[in-house]
């Protein structure tokens, strides 16, 4: 190998290690922030856990989960208070997390349950197709999906994964749900 190719290698090799250190460098950012925010949540402080996580978004934009722990927050928030302001900023957090990580289906099964809190239940029923896509026999999201099609107005759809959830495991929720809307038990 002559020594211009070696050195092109050596370079290309600098460089390419920098990339992966920055890379390193931003997951560190990225979680060093989460800790940072659960441990401020913990304190009843939410809205600098909120700030810590979009100031760590800004920083690493591609890490999803940065807006799913800001969705969950924003959700919280709307349990306790019940701020319809803060259900949006938890759907818009949790499908941001959806579109950055379309590969586990834990993120769009969160943006479908808080469609259901709001009461969207197309785009529920879009979102927690795309979780039961990744995860079939996963109870939340079939049973998630029986309320979206309950909510649709489609009731022998809502039956049928009511019953295909409680294959997979009895569950109270769903055999109340399923008795609610006419199902034999």
């Amino acid at each position: 190998m002559t020594w211009p190719l070696r050195l092109g290698l050596a370079v290309l090799t600098v460089i390419g290690g920098f990339g992966w250190l920055e890379v390193a460098w931003l997951a560190y950012q990225a979680d060093t922030a989460l800790t940072q925010a659960r441990t401020l949540h913990r304190q009843g402080r939410a809205d600098r856990a909120l700030a810590v996580l979009e100031a760590a978004e800004r920083r690493a934009p591609g890490n999803a989960e940065l807006p799913l722990e800001a969705g969950e927050l924003y959700l919280v928030r709307y349990l306790l208070e019940g701020q319809p302001a803060s259900l949006q900023a938890s759907i818009r957090q949790y499908s941001r997390a959806a579109r950055l990580n379309r590969i586990e289906p834990f993120y769009a099964a969160s943006l479908g349950q808080a469609l259901l809190l709001a009461e969207q239940f197309d785009r529920a029923e879009e979102a927690l197709g795309r979780a039961l896509r990744g995860d079939p026999h996963n109870l939340e999201y079939l049973w998630g999906m029986g309320r979206a099609k309950e909510g649709q107005g489609d009731l022998r759809a809502a039956r049928a994964f009511f019953r295909r959830a409680l294959e997979v495991r009895e569950d109270p929720r769903v055999r109340a749900d399923l008795l609610r809307i006419g199902g034999v038990p």
